[in-house]
């Protein structure tokens, strides 16, 4: 069996494709060979920010022979009536090159059918014409080119090694250059080596202090940070992601401790940690809970001697100018009134066509009133104050250099000023979650500002036809949406889904339509996020019907979807349908209980349903208004045997007039209870 070893060496390749591009080389390789019908035995992929590597062991020295059917024209067209081929047929068999053709029978009647034979190609044909389409197709945000060439890459390409059986294979790609040799680290082993094979390309790097798998640098990385903080007895901040970005950066990592001066501390431990992660890529410290004057950063480099002071002195260097600046601002800013920062929005245009950011702070602020009255909140006074000031920090030079702060600086500026911790809180907490698994707010306030800044959001972007089409949702509308239910959820908010969007859109002087446009948004991801737990689509519509709290929503879906094998409760869906169905053909839909007479019952079946009916009703309009969803189906199950006894002997649409009417009454009263319940 044989072989093939592939690398792309580059210049130094952006974190986020080092990970993505060892994962498509593995999976476009696998695709490509099931479609050449070449076997293997293996196929291993990996990246360093300087290469891309693709091993694929097992391959068979020749393509096996095989061949191909092809189903063409009727046979009524394609043969004349001897049997022989008419010019339909003649031009098809032509045209596919087709080695055996026949009339054939299928489902769809009888057709021309034919075969074509193919002679497997060699192996090494096939691979180098599959790695070169493989080099030209790494999908890449910003692709560059370099030189003369007219190719694209996502950093110039150095050279490739592309190995067949031991023996160089030169690609399709005729710009590029081929070798059996590598270069492993760019400065620690810069002199090339001859490579014949996987096992010595593997050694060749690790000789040459290159670790090829990404997860065995993230492994390093996280074993040089356990050794550096139980000597020093210290805690290293927990940043999975800081961890692979640095993997992604490295090709050999190794680990600095640095310190800063201890007069920094008076930053907020957040601008310390953000200066620290985002600029220098350095893991913050801790001991007992408090943020320690150290870092741990990471170098690519092994001086000398194995001596860091220099590389040590460097990242501090670089750091304390960072923190001088952060220091800096943090102090200027600090000093201005949240108050007079707001005034300055106005300024500031939030999107054309929606004015500035202080109209929005003034949108949310009403949105937030809202919400507090309708919820029963009684913090009117903090939520007003809490509104009027949440957008303050974003002109702030601090929020200017470091945007990820925004909000946490105005809860350090908020507490500085002298105002209430609850509220300064809530400025934080406005922007929570901030992506998918983050923590939710835990201050009612924040709460309430967060969810009033989110609905403001989608229903200022729909009222301008910012709507998310497809996968395109370049303003985050679709997490705005998930960030809505999510803290609804978590504070258990009933809340009129309805009425919050029509106050929200009111806001920005939208009509009715643009409200249900943005609650159908809201519905549907609701919709997704519950089918991922087996609630079906029906089962949620069904529940969505009534439009009222997401929370109420979602536990009557879960008890449809739950109740699917619930024979009662089928009957009385379908009985539903059957009632709806009647009094859309009838025309009479809007006929109200009290119209019943019961002395033009006909049948025992029709007084049985009526008795259960009026006896039932009071039950089931206090369960609803309890919200007690179980309850509620249970007493919606009682209505099967005589719902379907009922529709057995009784004719609903009787040749008398007065009877029909009467029937159709009560079925109209039937399908009104229903209706209130958001379960059938």
């Amino acid at each position: 069996m044989s072989f093939y070893l592939l690398e792309i060496a580059c210049e130094e390749l952006p974190a986020v494709f080092v990970t993505a591009a060892a994962e498509y080389a593995k999976d476009r390789a696998a695709k490509e060979l099931n479609e050449l019908k070449l076997s293997f035995d293996e196929i291993r992929s990996g990246t360093s920010p300087r290469r891309i590597y693709l091993y694929i062991s097992g391959l068979p020295e020749k393509q096996c022979d095989y061949e191909e059917s092809f189903q063409g024209p009727p046979a009524s067209a394609a043969f004349n009536p001897d049997g022989s081929l008419s010019p339909v047929g003649e031009k098809f068999v032509k045209a596919k090159s087709l080695d055996e053709y026949k009339r054939e029978a299928t489902p769809k009647g009888e057709y021309l059918t034919g075969i074509k034979r193919f002679t497997g190609a060699d192996t090494d044909k096939l691979i180098s014409a599959f790695a070169s389409r493989l080099i030209l197709s790494f999908p890449s945000p910003k692709a560059m080119r370099w030189g003369a060439l007219s190719i694209a890459f996502a950093r110039p390409i150095r050279y490739i090694l592309s190995i067949f059986d031991g023996k160089l294979l030169p690609l399709d790609i005729k710009e590029l250059t081929y070798t059996d040799e590598i270069t492993a680290h760019r400065f620690l082993s810069p002199l090339p080596i001859k490579v014949t094979g996987f096992d010595a390309y593997k050694k060749a790097l690790a000789d040459g202090y290159v670790i090829a798998d990404i997860s065995e640098r993230v492994k390093r990385i996280k074993n040089e940070i356990k050794t550096l903080s139980e000597k020093g007895n210290y805690i290293a901040e927990d940043d999975e992601s800081l961890i692979c970005e640095i993997a992604n950066l490295t090709e050999y990592p190794l680990a600095v401790e640095g310190s800063f001066n201890e007069a920094f501390l008076e930053l907020p431990p957040s601008v310390l940690s953000v200066t620290m992660k985002k600029h220098q890529k350095f893991f913050p410290l801790y001991q007992n809970g408090k943020l320690l004057p150290k870092f741990i950063g990471f170098s690519n480099m092994l001086p000398v001697g194995g001596d860091f002071t220099l590389i040590r002195e460097g990242y501090e260097k670089v750091l304390a100018a960072r923190l001088s600046d952060a220091l800096f601002f943090y102090r200027n800013d600090r000093d201005v009134s949240l108050k007079e920062q707001t005034a300055k929005l106005r300024n500031v245009v939030y999107f054309e066509k929606l004015g500035t950011l202080y109209d929005k702070t003034k949108r949310v602020a009403a949105i937030a009133r809202y919400l507090g009255k309708t919820l029963n909140i009684d913090k009117q006074d903090k939520i007003a104050e809490a509104a009027s000031i949440a957008k303050a920090d974003l002109l702030s030079e601090m929020v200017f250099e470091l945007p990820e702060l925004q909000g946490i600086m105005g809860k350090y500026y908020a507490l500085y000023q002298g105002y209430n911790e609850e509220i300064a809180q809530a400025l934080e907490e406005q922007y929570l979650p901030r992506y998918a698994g983050d923590k939710l707010p835990q201050g009612v306030i924040g709460g309430i500002l967060a969810l009033s800044d989110r609905i403001d959001t989608i229903s200022a972007a729909f009222s301008v036809e910012m709507i998310p089409t497809g996968s395109l949702d370049p303003y985050g509308l679709r997490r705005t949406a998930i960030g809505i239910i999510n803290i609804v959820e978590n504070f258990g908010w009933r809340l009129s889904l309805k009425e919050f969007a029509d106050f929200a859109a009111a806001q920005v002087n939208a009509n009715a339509e643009i409200a249900d446009e943005v609650l159908g948004y809201i519905l549907s991801r609701q919709k997704q996020i519950l089918s991922q737990s087996g609630v079906t689509g029906e089962a949620y519509d069904i529940s969505a019907v009534l439009r009222d709290s997401l929370i109420d929503i979602r536990i009557r879906a879960e008890l449809i979807a739950n109740s699917k094998d619930n024979a009662n409760l089928a009957s009385v869906a379908a009985a539903y349908k059957r009632i709806n169905n009647i009094l859309k053909k009838s025309g009479e839909c809007s006929k109200e209980s009290s119209q019943t007479d019961k002395i033009l019952f006909e049948f025992e079946e029709e007084d049985a349903l009526y008795n259960l009916y009026i006896s039932r009703f009071p039950y089931i309009a206090k369960f609803i208004a309890d919200r007690e969803w179980l309850e509620t189906l249970r007493e919606l199950e009682t209505f099967a045997e005589p719902l379907n006894a009922y529709f057995s002997k009784v004719m609903v649409m009787h040749e008398v007039p007065k009877i029909r009417n009467n029937r159709l009454s009560m079925l109209s009263a039937l399908k009104k209870l229903f209706n209130s319940t958001g379960l059938t």
